[in-house]
């Protein structure tokens, strides 16, 4: 570590209550009280969480990882500490193999090979992770933590983001047969019938606030298609969606969506076909989907769902439905110059700047340099290519605002600058309610629920046909994997197994290998063919026989819950199936607001009191709250390690955003003002105007001010000839860690203090009697104040640690005469 000599690191301590740490990092924190009672106080909620990962920045000497290690833990739960690799290789902790399936320690780089167990990814996926400071971390003494836990938020977020993406196909896959029964209409109904129509699309970030009474008043001439996050706010502006699009599978859509619900009997809704079934199983107005109905048909003509936003998919259906030119407003794919994420309304703005987050920088169509999520940027990638591909078909996109990010192929285009079309546009409502109405003619409701049942069934059959094919060949493959042996009649036997899985059930199985990706990875090998051993091929066999038999028997144990779903669907239409019955169907699959579906359906009302309870339950998820504040002390700390990342950057644009963006807050609460005024110091010391920097950072009170900070005004204050305010910093730091004492000496040395001088180095040395690089500093001060003789035996004290140690020969050789 830069920041903390070695020999200073390297000397342990011992506290009152017999206690060994390092000073270097923990300082005094252990004088006053024992850790056990520090960390009772600070830690005992820890283990009340099941099925958590607890993430810890330092180790506290090793004190904080012996606290843990003597606790019993909750089922599920994981322990991983984060040390820097100085401090790592000082310390001697021995984990028994038990201990170490579910206590971790490492450095940096060793942490992404640890987050790839089973148990630490199923809780990132899962969200069940915290961070946690050590007392070292949280003194804020350390630049190395800051940085530390900067690049460990950061690493954390990509995991997940990973791992989601290596899951959605499960995902997207249960939420399909969810809604097999919902997906009847395609979207492939509307293909090119609105031709020389102008469309809107109209997604939730923050530019959207600047352009609705444009759309307001223009919106007869605008074919409006709305993200269903935004849909309800835009009602309540007076402006009417034509399209309402949704494609998130998670239920966190429902959550992010549900001001739109209370008007989805007025409007028409396009969804994926993966979409959330909390929006499309309970949504009572006309709905089209995009992509396939069943996911063992995959040559459906129908619009493909566009990833990996929800507005991709609203471009692709703007174009798909015949429009020449695509407006966006609120598509900014980046937050505002105020650092919020989201329009005026949403959960995500009411909270504030997320300052926090550790983004990536985009620059707008302004020029101006914002942050922005990494899913961001890959949509933004994505529209661009959108764009491109769509250019050659004569479709041009527009983006409204000069504050969205700026992308490849899309332009900037002011509304004053938009030549709208001189007719009103086509009621979209009432032409999908004629083409469904004629379709309906041509196959029911009640045939259309009769031919899913067929059809899911007979697919339930095949895959039952490939469990009993590939566990007959699971079987035989572990047999030979036991007997090391691999025959023709084994060979014979795959052969055969998979020539009737490629043929007779080809749909099935892509199907399978598809939704049992993870399964399936096993089965590979990073190995060339020429280097596969016989026993090597036996296992890939075994393992993907196994994989091919646990995918089929999970698919077919998801097809039974699908049949009963269907079934519940055909008793909905049948009035001698009671709605008490019905409910529990509707309550497994969160879909409570059937019950106003299903009175529409056999024109009878539920009995009141299961009525008003469903409604209870539907009112409930209508207003549950998706998002909490997070805790200050969480959100500080955050902050803060931004501004030092940002700062041993030097990213003067992050500086400057963070700065501007905290200046807006610093009357909520002290922390605020603080970390503005930390920001805005190590903005103008990149200006070079340490004078101005200086006064930012002395705002903040004297007893508030971190080591870092105390660190940093030292420094200023030297760089600005401020002698007096240089050593009262530096005595107060000194007070606090060792490392500082030298520098403290070597200013008082400057300033003609040499006795107080001359106590601190000899005060340093008698802790730090092996720090050569001090040692030297002291002799060549003894030799400034005269006391040659002092000088010498610091020098030979020099050369007993290190004998070929240069400096200090020259300086003896030169010395002899003067003492002679």
């Amino acid at each position: 570590m830069e920041s903390i000599t070695s020999a200073v690191l390297a000397t342990f301590s011992i506290s009152p209550f017999g206690e060994t740490y390092l000073p270097a990092i923990n300082g005094r924190q252990f004088e006053k009280a024992d850790s056990q009672t520090i960390y009772n106080e600070k830690y005992s909620d820890l283990f009340k969480y099941e099925e958590m990962l607890h993430i810890f920045i330092g180790m506290d000497s090793g004190l904080l990882t012996n606290y843990i290690l003597q606790h019993e833990h909750t089922p599920g739960s994981y322990f991983i500490f984060v040390e820097l690799p100085e401090v790592l290789q000082l310390l001697n902790i021995e984990l028994d193999k038990q201990t170490k399936q579910k206590i971790k320690i490492c450095d940096e780089s060793q942490l992404e090979d640890i987050l790839e167990d089973e148990g630490c990814t199923v809780c990132i996926a899962k969200k069940r992770y915290m961070f946690h400071l050590s007392l070292a971390a949280a003194n804020q003494s350390i630049i190395e933590y800051s940085i530390l836990y900067k690049n460990i938020q950061a690493l954390l977020t990509k995991t997940q983001f990973e791992l989601n993406q290596a899951n959605e196909q499960k995902i997207f896959v249960h939420k399909q047969l969810q809604n097999i029964t919902e997906n009847r209409f395609p979207i492939s109904l509307l293909k090119n019938q609105l031709k020389h129509h102008m469309a809107v699309v109209l997604g939730g970030g923050p530019s959207l606030d600047e352009y609705l009474n444009w759309i307001k008043k223009n919106q007869d001439f605008l074919l409006i298609i709305a993200v269903s996050r935004v849909a309800g706010k835009l009602i309540a502006a007076g402006i009417n969606p034509d399209f309402v699009v949704t494609v998130d599978p998670k239920d966190l859509s429902f959550d992010v969506s549900r001001q739109v619900i209370q008007y989805s009997d007025k409007l028409l809704l396009v969804n994926a076909y993966h979409a959330t079934n909390t929006i499309i199983g309970q949504w009572q107005g006309p709905k089209l989907y995009m992509g396939s109905r069943f996911p063992w048909q995959d040559n459906m003509p129908n619009l493909p769902v566009a990833a990996p936003t929800v507005t991709n998919s609203a471009i692709a259906l703007a174009a798909y439905i015949g429009c020449k030119q695509i407006l966006l407003s609120g598509v900014d794919l980046c937050h505002s110059h105020s650092g919020l994420s989201h329009t005026k309304g949403t959960d995500e703005a009411t909270l504030g700047p997320n300052l926090g987050q550790p983004l990536e920088w985009t620059e707008t169509y302004k020029g101006e340099k914002v942050e922005s999520p990494s899913q961001l940027l890959q949509a933004a990638q994505q529209i661009a290519e959108q764009a491109s591909t769509l250019s050659k078909k004569q479709i041009e996109i527009f983006n409204l605002s000069e504050n969205a990010a700026k992308i490849a192929a899309v332009t900037h285009r002011a509304p004053e600058d938009i030549l709208l079309p001189q007719f009103r546009k086509m009621a979209v409502m009432s032409m999908v309610m004629s083409l469904t109405k004629e379709q309906e003619s041509q196959c029911s409701y009640l045939q259309d629920l009769q031919y899913c049942f067929n059809e899911v069934k007979t697919t339930q059959q095949a895959l039952s046909a490939i469990e009993n094919l590939t566990y007959k060949a699971k079987i035989k493959c572990e047999q030979a994997v036991k007997h090391e042996a691999l025959d023709a009649k084994l060979s014979s036997l795959l052969e055969k197994t998979e020539s009737k899985l490629n043929k007779k059930y080809l749909s099935l199985t892509n199907l399978i290998k598809g939704y049992g990706f993870y399964e399936f990875s096993f089965f590979l090998t990073s190995r060339q063919v020429d280097e596969w051993e016989e026993k090597q091929i036996l296992l890939m066999n075994s393992s993907y026989y196994q994989a091919y038999y646990t995918i089929a028997h999970n698919l077919r144990l998801l097809l039974d819950e699908t049949l009963f779903r269907i079934s519940s669907r055909l008793s909905e239409l049948d009035k001698a199936t009671s709605f008490s019955e019905l409910a529990q169907q509707w309550r497994k699959d969160m879909t409570p607001g059937r019950v106003i579906i299903r009175e529409q359906l056999i024109n009878d009302s539920c009995p009141i009191t299961l009525r008003n309870e469903l409604l209870s339950e539907y009112q409930q998820q209508q207003h549950h709250t998706y998002l909490a504040p997070e805790s200050p002390e969480s959100l500080y700390y955050k902050i803060f390690s931004k501004i030092i990342f940002l700062q041993q950057k030097h990213h003067y644009e992050g500086l400057d955003y963070l700065a501007r963006n905290l200046a807006l807050l610093v009357d909520k609460n002290e922390q605020y003002k603080q970390l503005y005024s930390l920001a805005l110091a190590y903005k103008l010391d990149i200006e070079n105007k340490p004078e101005e920097a200086l006064d930012s950072l002395l705002t903040t009170p004297e007893d508030q001010r971190s080591q870092i900070e105390l660190k940093y005004i030292s420094q200023l204050a030297l760089k600005t000839n401020n002698l007096p305010l240089t050593e009262n910093t530096l005595c107060l730091l000194q007070s606090k860690n060792d490392q500082f004492k030298p520098a403290y000496a070597q200013v008082l040395k400057i300033q003609g203090k040499n006795q107080q001088a001359l106590n601190i180095y000899l005060d340093y040395i008698e802790k730090y009697p092996k720090d050569i690089l001090i040692l030297l500093k002291l002799a060549e001060f003894l030799v400034h104040i005269t006391q040659h003789q002092a000088a010498i035996s610091v020098y030979t004290q020099v050369l007993e640690l290190a004998p070929d140690n240069i400096p200090a020969r020259v300086a003896l050789q030169s010395l002899s005469p003067v003492v002679e």
